[in-house]
C-alpha cells in the first residue's frame, strides 16, 4: 500500500499505519537489505522514512489539529529508539506541539523533544530553527506560556533546552520590541552552561548599534 494511502487510513484508524511503522524500522536491521548496491539502497529505511514524511506533510497540509497531531505522536513513539529515524521522530514531535498551550504542557513537550536531540547537536540546531519557524507563523499577542517556558528551559544545562529557550525568548522579545520581562530573560542565556547556547544568544542583538559616521571613529 502506498504511503499516502496509509496516511489517509490512519486519520480514522491508525492500525494499518502503525503496523507498517512497527515492521519497517525493524526491517532496516536486516543484514540482507541492499546497502549502496547498484540501483538499490536501504529499501526498508526509504519506505519507513517516506511513510513518516507523508504523515508529517498530511498533518501540515490539513492545518494541524489534535487528531492528526495525536497520530504524529503515536508514530514518533513507534519509531523512537531507531537511530535511522531520529530526525523524523524529532520533526514529528515538533509539529505535534501545540504552541498556544499552557506553560506546563509546552515545557513538557519541548523537554521530550530535547531528549530526542540529546547527543545530536546538528539535530538540536535544526529542530530549534524549525521551532523558530513555527513560532513566527503564529499571529497575535505573545502567549504568557512562552516566557514561562523559556525561563524554565533556560535554567537547564542541555544544548537543545537552551536553544529552544532562545527561540522562545527571541520570538517574544522581538514582538514586544525587546521590553521587559524579555530582556531580563535573555541576559542569562548569554551565560548559559552550554557554550553553543551562549554563542547563539550573543549572536542575537536586542538593539542595533548605529554605524560610525567616519572610518576610524569607533569607540570601544
Amino acid at each position: 500500500m502506498a504511503g499516502q494511502e496509509l496516511v489517509e487510513l490512519a486519520v480514522d484508524d491508525d492500525g494499518p499505519c502503525l503496523r507498517a511503522l512497527r515492521a519497517m524500522p525493524e526491517a532496516t536491521g536486516d543484514p540482507d537489505q541492499p546497502d549502496a548496491e547498484p540501483e538499490r539502497d536501504q529499501l526498508a529505511r526509504q519506505r519507513a522514512a517516506g511513510l513518516l514524511r507523508h504523515l508529517l506533510l498530511h498533518h501540515r497540509y490539513r492545518g494541524g489539529g489534535r487528531p492528526t497531531a495525536d497520530l504524529l505522536l503515536r508514530a514518533a513513539d513507534t519509531a523512537a529508539g531507531h537511530e535511522d529515524f531520529a530526525r523524523s521522530v524529532a520533526e514529528l514531535r515538533l509539529y505535534a506541539l501545540e504552541l498556544n498551550k499552557d506553560a506546563t504542557t509546552l515545557s513538557s513537550g519541548l523537554r521530550r523533544l530535547a531528549a530526542d536531540c540529546e547527543g545530536r547537536p546538528l539535530l538540536a540546531r535544526d529542530i530549534a530553527e524549525g521551532l523558530s519557524s513555527r513560532l513566527s507563523a503564529i499571529s497575535g499577542s505573545v502567549p504568557d506560556a512562552w516566557w514561562e517556558t523559556a525561563r524554565t528551559l533556560s535554567a537547564e544545562p542541555g544544548l537543545a533546552q537552551g536553544l529552544f529557550a532562545i527561540r522562545l525568548t527571541v520570538s517574544g522579545g522581538s514582538r514586544s520590541r525587546w521590553t521587559e520581562p524579555w530582556l531580563g530573560q535573555f541576559r542569562p542565556l548569554r551565560r548559559h552552561a552550554h557554550p553553543d547556547v551562549r554563542a547563539s544568544a550573543r549572536e542575537t542583538v536586542t538593539a542595533r548599534e548605529a554605524p560610525p559616521s567616519l572610518p576610524g571613529t569607533i569607540q570601544w
